[in-house]
């Protein structure tokens, strides 16, 4: 391998650490957590959204933030899932809530939303779509309201208030091994105010969604930018320290 292949490698390797979704840890006793942070639906212009997983026994909370003003461009997030994958899991939803949590408390919003999603319910497991389905344009927005429908922002919240929650109470347990995600965007209005792109993503390359990309934010970025300028900076002094020894010589 030559060196400037391993410093290639090296190089990802950093990003990969660097972009990787980390499992939260427990937040409270008895209950599991795990985090989908920064995933995007990629293209030119990416949207990104995270959902962040409670679990105790057969209570199950998601709670949901689009990235726009974080990450990606403007969309609107109409239905979002989760399903096991190399597992299966059979257990109904009993009942289920919604809410939008922000600052000063929670407003229950549950009417505006539906289990299971007639969109992304296609593999077992536990999803949510809003009231007027994927062509509509009712759902969870980041910091632009294209107008036209019920919207719930979370402009520039990550991974703060506000956000959206669904608290779910299953007839069986849902364990969080194996777990992905699956969630679906509308872009673009026409001029008619409807939505012309409809985006789909999914963690677990089930087939008949686009994989999911892992985008790290732009403070990671950032923090990985200064480390490579120190490393590169750092390699540049050595070398004209180098060359300095060489001429005195």
């Amino acid at each position: 391998m030559t060196r400037h292949h391993g410093r290639t490698l090296a190089l990802l390797g950093v990003l990969g650490l660097v972009a990787a979704p980390a499992a939260a840890q427990q937040n409270v006793a008895g209950w599991g957590s795990f985090a989908f942070d920064n995933y995007c639906i990629s293209g030119a212009f990416p949207v990104c959204a995270s959902v962040r997983v409670f679990a105790n026994g057969d209570n199950l909370t998601m709670q949901v933030w689009n990235l726009e003003g974080v990450l990606g461009t403007p969309h609107t997030i109409t239905a979002v899932g989760l399903y096991h994958s190399g597992a299966v899991w059979t257990g109904d939803v009993n009942s289920f809530n919604a809410y939008y949590v922000t600052g000063g408390g929670a407003s229950d919003i549950t009417s505006q939303w539906h289990e299971p999603s007639s969109d992304i319910g296609t593999l077992a497991g536990v999803d949510v779509e809003a009231s007027t389905g994927s062509t509509g344009n009712n759902g969870v927005i980041g910091c632009t309201n294209p107008g036209g429908g019920t919207k719930w922002s979370t402009c520039g919240s990550f991974s703060g208030t506000p956000y959206v929650q669904f608290d779910f109470s299953l007839s069986n347990s849902f364990a969080l091994n194996d777990l992905e995600l699956r969630w679906h965007s509308q872009q673009v209005l026409d001029e008619n105010g409807q939505y012309e792109n409809s985006l789909k993503c999914d963690t677990g390359g089930a087939g008949d969604y686009p994989d999911c990309s892992v985008v790290p934010e732009p403070v990671t970025m950032a923090l990985l930018a200064t480390g490579l300028a120190g490393i590169g900076g750092a390699g540049f002094l050595r070398r004209r320290r180098r060359g300095h020894e060489i001429t005195s010589d």
